[in-house]
């Protein structure tokens, strides 16, 4: 149990690292300042958004599999109507 613990907080801490290196680094400011001068029409943006959207959540779904345990039915409990 105090092995799941330590885990999680160095789990969370790394995170935090992370996140706060991104912050500093701006990197959001460069991806738009790219998006910004490369994309110029509405229908382009939406398309390059969608396009992300749908490989983040393949990502979102291989990586749990990849431990075993798929992420989608993780909680998913059969009606016992």
């Amino acid at each position: 149990m105090r092995a799941l613990e330590s885990e999680r907080a160095a789990l969370l801490g790394v995170s935090m690292g992370f996140t706060n290196y991104l912050v500093d680094a701006e990197n959001s400011c460069a991806g738009c300042g790219v998006a910004t001068h490369s994309i110029h029409s509405p229908m382009l943006f939406l398309l390059m958004l969608n396009l992300f959207l749908v490989v983040a959540g393949c990502l979102m779904e291989i990586i749990p599999h990849r431990r075993g345990v798929p992420l989608a039915r993780s909680h998913w409990r059969p009606r016992s109507d």
